[in-house]
């Protein structure tokens, strides 16, 4: 039973070690008011006369530009409470990874006090750490399970971009919110699991 004992607080100091530092790599895309994303048009040439073509083509450059700027201003409020949830998103993963941080050095304690106190930890006592140690690793994992799946999104929202198609940002947007509340409810239940070991 000791040995049993000495195995689950030995893996729990390694299971939560790494958590609150699992932080994903910057992501180089993002949407700003100074770039631009708007449908892709279509492009037509004809033969013609240069000072006629040029004038054209001129014509058009002033034309795009305006439809540019009048797209850009309607796509930026579609997708401005994306990016603003996504902030917000980000804000809240920041705060629980420093919950972890901190709760983490007061689990080294109790795992300590608890390495010194074995013979008086009852039988229910043990499964309860077993069961946060395996609630912990599966957790941890759904974590890292996450990981490059917002690069990925990023890399198409690059993409969307450069081909001004707002149905496809809008997409990655959500996609890349979908991943950020995964890991939100996983750091939730590490959080949970921590004060129920602290608890013991």
């Amino acid at each position: 039973m000791k040995k049993i004992l000495s195995i689950i607080i030995a893996l729990l100091i390694v299971f939560t070690a790494g958590i609150a530092f699992a932080k994903g790599p910057p992501h180089k895309a993002k949407i700003n008011k100074n770039e631009n994303i708007k449908q892709e048009q279509p492009k037509t040439t004809k033969e013609m006369p240069a000072a006629q073509q040029n004038s054209q083509n001129k014509n058009k450059a002033n034309k795009a530009k305006t439809n540019k700027g009048q797209t850009n201003k309607a796509i930026m409020e579609q997708v401005k409470p994306l990016v603003k949830c996504i902030r917000e998103n980000k804000t809240e993963m920041n705060k629980l990874r420093a919950q972890i941080k901190n709760k983490h050095q007061l689990l080294q304690d109790k795992i300590d006090q608890l390495s010194q106190d074995k013979d008086s930890l009852t039988q229910e006592q043990i499964e309860k750490l077993q069961n946060s140690l395996e609630t912990v690793k599966q957790t941890r994992q759904l974590i890292e399970n996450t990981k490059g799946k917002i690069d990925d999104q990023c890399i198409n929202l690059g993409q969307a971009k450069k081909k001004y198609n707002a149905e496809n940002a809008e997409q990655s947007l959500n996609n890349i919110i979908s991943i950020q509340k995964e890991r939100i409810q996983a750091l939730d239940k590490i959080l949970e699991e921590l004060d129920s070991i602290l608890n013991i």
